[in-house]
């Protein structure tokens, strides 16, 4: 499970995160079409919900919002552009 656990390391660059999105949901699909018991709408959406979250959560720790703002207000939107 080394692809969920990926979202949730904080000690990895989340460029690195990116790469696993594709097998993550291919994962999923797997789930959806072959489990007996998790192939339930229901129980994939608190699934999606949790790797949503931890995406969130992974990106509010890397992009820093007064320091965007930051940038805006000190008219430098190329940098606010290239850490979003």
């Amino acid at each position: 499970m080394t692809l969920f656990n990926d979202l949730t390391d904080y000690t990895k660059d989340l460029v690195d995160v990116v790469d696993s999105f594709q097998p993550m949901m291919h994962t999923i699909l797997l789930i959806w079409t072959y489990s007996e018991h998790y192939n339930t709408p229901s129980r994939l959406v608190v699934l999606i919900r949790e790797i949503c979250n931890a995406i969130i959560n992974r990106c509010r720790s890397y992009i820093d919002g007064p320091k965007i703002f930051g940038f805006i207000a000190s008219e430098e939107p190329k940098e606010a552009d290239d850490k979003l």
